[in-house]
């Protein structure tokens, strides 16, 4: 699909995204965001470097996930949708969500920023469109 296909098929995403929190069904908070954070299956992305990580959101600029363990700022990890496309993300923040126990690993949630716009804007629209 050529790079002009991609940032249509982003622009129809985020009018829907747009349409559901007008409707209520979303926090407007997001909507403050130039590109919101949208929301994907959690397992439809994954990470060799994270592998009991789940993603909690993603935009056309970076990717949020959730994590048992915790990454350096500046990290670089490679965020992928299958086999077929993976694009590099540096990691700009990590904190602790929920502290560990006994019996539990804690959970850190990971902000990431893509480094490729246009290996991201694809990476956005196929996790969603699922194709």
């Amino acid at each position: 699909m050529p790079e002009e296909d991609f940032w249509k098929e982003y622009h129809k995403i985020v009018q829907e995204h747009r349409e559901r929190m007008q409707m209520g069904e979303m926090e407007q908070e997001q909507e403050k965001r130039v590109y919101p954070r949208l929301q994907v299956d959690p397992k439809s992305l994954w990470s060799e470097s994270l592998p009991e990580a789940e993603v909690d959101n993603i935009s056309a600029t970076g990717v949020a996930i959730r994590a048992n363990q915790p990454r350096e700022i500046g990290e670089l990890i490679l965020v992928s949708l299958g086999n077929t496309l993976s694009v590099e993300a540096e990691v700009v923040g990590c904190r602790m969500t929920k502290p560990p126990d006994e019996y539990v690993d804690g959970e850190f949630m990971i902000q990431c920023r893509f480094l490729e716009d246009l290996k991201a804007i694809e990476l956005v629209v196929k996790s969603i469109r699922k194709n």
